[in-house]
């Protein structure tokens, strides 16, 4: 039960008479500690998207509420009656979202899961470079353009470019990511925000690839040493003219799938060889926490009330 509570994406268990009998036997302390209160009426407003390529407190805040809070989404996927559960589910929000006012608002997506191993495997293999273009399903080329270690948050500048479906166009952006860690969350975060400060003209493989527009939260949270959850929200605008729900939720949906599966690959992978650089501008994870943290009783969080 516990474990439940710990890596659920919901609450699910209101009606449950079990879980009843569970919060009777602990203390309001005990549940504090995975509680979170997000404020539902709040609105979502990020920093300009045009201006500098910077990610802001203001960034993370407002992608932690999307990912925490209690906004409505619809399941991609359902579990069949008498089916096992899965261990990942896919989500697009009931309303649109604002994305700082340089496109129209539309849905975000949501994908949820647990993984079957530690958070710190989980958080390598999503930044280790020789694997990105294999954790992001619809991503068919990415370079590194410039890194940025003198801002409040160390952050890699990537030109990427990706293929949604075989019936689109090529879209591309570039990408302006950097990681963190929540002590009081007791997760790793990443970000990606797209920025137009950077100049493409010798970057694009395709010919007239269609610019898009993107932010989205990577969140890894501890369970055990042997398990961790995720959830990943994510919001683009991919200049497609008022695709229909069904092609959208058929493309997020897949998206989630293979998100997850590739996941697992990557981590048993590096498993089994002598791991790469940690590729965060640090040689180690140690080194990318000594900078965040410097000392064991330092305290970063961000507080989303």
């Amino acid at each position: 039960m516990l474990l439940e509570v710990k890596s659920d994406s919901f609450v699910r268990y209101l009606d449950s008479e079990l879980f009843l009998e569970f919060a009777k036997s602990k203390k309001e302390g005990f549940f504090k500690q995975y509680y979170i209160n997000t404020p539902r009426d709040r609105p979502i407003e990020f920093s300009p998207f045009n201006v500098t390529a910077n990610i802001h407190d203001q960034d993370i805040i407002n992608l932690l509420r999307m990912a925490e809070g209690n906004q409505l989404w619809d399941p991609l996927q359902r579990t069949k009656i008498n089916a096992r559960e899965d261990m990942y589910y896919s989500y697009i929000s009931k309303d649109n979202t604002p994305l700082d006012g340089i496109c129209k608002p539309s849905k975000a997506l949501k994908l949820v899961g647990v993984l079957p191993c530690s958070a710190e495997e989980a958080f390598h293999a999503m930044w280790d470079e020789k694997y990105k273009q294999k954790w992001e399903p619809f991503m068919t080329y990415q370079k590194a353009v410039d890194t940025q270690p003198d801002g409040p948050y160390d952050m890699r500048i990537v030109y990427g470019e990706l293929k949604l479906a075989f019936f689109l166009k090529t879209r591309y952006a570039v990408g302006v990511n950097s990681a963190m860690y929540d002590t009081a969350r007791r997760c790793y975060i990443s970000i990606c925000k797209t920025t137009s400060a950077v100049d493409i003209t010798n970057l694009k493989r395709k010919r007239n690839p269609i610019p898009t527009t993107v932010i989205s939260i990577t969140i890894i949270y501890k369970i055990s040493e042997t398990q961790c959850r995720y959830v990943i929200v994510s919001r683009a605008d991919f200049q497609m003219q008022d695709p229909s729900d069904h092609i959208l939720k058929f493309i997020m949906k897949k998206r989630g799938k293979t998100m997850f599966n590739n996941w697992i690959e990557i981590v048993k992978e590096r498993n089994t060889k002598e791991r790469p650089e940690f590729s965060i501008y640090a040689d180690s994870l140690e080194a990318f926490m000594q900078k965040y943290l410097p000392e064991p009783t330092s305290v970063k969080t961000w507080d989303c009330k």
